[in-house]
């Protein structure tokens, strides 16, 4: 169920328009930009006379975004964009191109695409190591290593957090944002950690840091809501809600990141997709409710509704805006559709009784 208040608000701070690297992703990059020398004689592992081209231009890209300083980098997205396309190029015309496979990982984790980039680490490695010895050998070790413990770690997280272990998630998503601060998905799902503990401003710094690393992570934009809310902070809450929405329409968020705080109870609860997205309108909902803003907040709790025909909360609290803005007709159809749908558990059981008082009295109202 959702609690409403009132409260004021400021828009979210949009992101860089590049990535920000730490110095051992940037030594990776360095040593990688030295597989254009390496793979000259025989064009390397895997490769072929076509593939190495698009390599090449691929690799000459990025070295050019390196400043004086080796960890000194301005790689920017388009910069990274054509990276990508030229390697896949290049992996098109030779699927084994190990240093092909490396540099697209490398690439692919720069975007926040942390499962592809395990995946191209680990076809890399599948191949035939790129690299023929010391400290580049190592360097992509470590980075398939560090990837894979991390992404394990924020696995771990969701299933301790499926169980109600709370603090044991904290330390599974602490470690994998340890190994991987630039992990948006780990800093989103500590976010959550914190705010299921009531540290609603270290749910907020998460949330954003989170967006900052991916600006189009649209369970970090929803938690963010969620804690904006949970503060009373209901204007910069609708801009998060938005931006969820617009970012995912009609999608359910990736499994590594995980959000549902139910907003009364704080628990963590996981849903369907069409549950989770009719959430993101919900809380919009919400806040336009707590601003004051009821003819939004009857079009957001409709889309939710229509989304999730089964969401007995939207119904509650449709019954609750109508019931306030004197529409008796359809606070009664919403009263009514909410006690068919709730659920009878001990959690519901006070909101049932207050739904079976309130339609009571309309319906006694309406005979007068």
């Amino acid at each position: 169920m959702l609690v409403f208040s009132v409260s004021s608000a400021l828009p979210v701070a949009a992101s860089a328009e590049g990535f920000v690297l730490e110095d051992s992703v940037a030594a990776r990059l360095n040593d990688a930009i030295g597989l254009t020398s390496e793979t000259t004689a025989g064009f390397g592992r895997g490769a072929t006379r076509d593939a190495y081209p698009p390599f090449v231009e691929a690799a000459g890209r990025v070295a050019d975004s390196r400043g004086r300083g080796r960890a000194n980098w301005n790689l920017t997205r388009p910069a990274v964009a054509f990276a990508v396309a030229r390697l896949r190029e290049a992996l098109a015309v030779a699927p084994d191109f190990a240093a092909a496979h490396y540099m697209l990982g490398l690439m692919e984790a720069r975007q926040r695409r942390y499962g592809d980039a395990l995946a191209a680490y680990r076809r890399a490695a599948l191949v035939g190591l790129p690299f023929s010895g010391d400290p580049m050998k190592a360097l992509f070790l470590g980075a398939v290593s560090r990837c894979q413990t991390a992404a394990q770690q924020v696995a771990r997280g969701t299933q301790f957090l499926d169980r109600g272990k709370v603090e044991d998630a904290r330390t599974a998503y602490r470690r994998a944002v340890a190994l991987m601060p630039d992990y948006a998905e780990a800093q989103a799902n500590l976010g959550l950690v914190h705010m299921l503990s009531g540290d609603f401003d270290g749910a907020v710094s998460r949330q954003v840091e989170a967006i900052r690393l991916d600006p189009d992570l649209a369970e970090a934009h929803y938690n963010l809501g969620n804690a904006y809310s949970r503060q009373g902070r209901y204007g910069e809450a609708v801009v998060s809600y938005r931006e969820a929405i617009r970012l995912k329409p009609d999608s359910a968020p990736p499994d590594s990141v995980v959000s549902m705080v139910d907003a009364n109870q704080g628990a963590y609860t996981r849903s369907v997709a069409g549950h989770q997205h009719a959430m993101r309108y919900a809380g919009l909902a919400n806040a336009y409710f707590n601003l004051g803003d009821h003819t939004a907040a009857i079009e957001s709790y409709t889309r939710a509704i229509g989304i999730a025909p089964g969401f007995a909360d939207g119904h509650y609290n449709l019954g609750i805006i109508h019931e306030r803005t004197g529409d008796v007709e359809r606070a009664i159809h919403h009263w009514r559709a909410y006690l068919r749908l709730a659920r009878r558990d001990s959690v519901q059981q006070a909101w049932v009784a207050d739904a079976r008082t309130r339609l009571a009295r309309l319906e006694a109202s309406r005979k007068e």
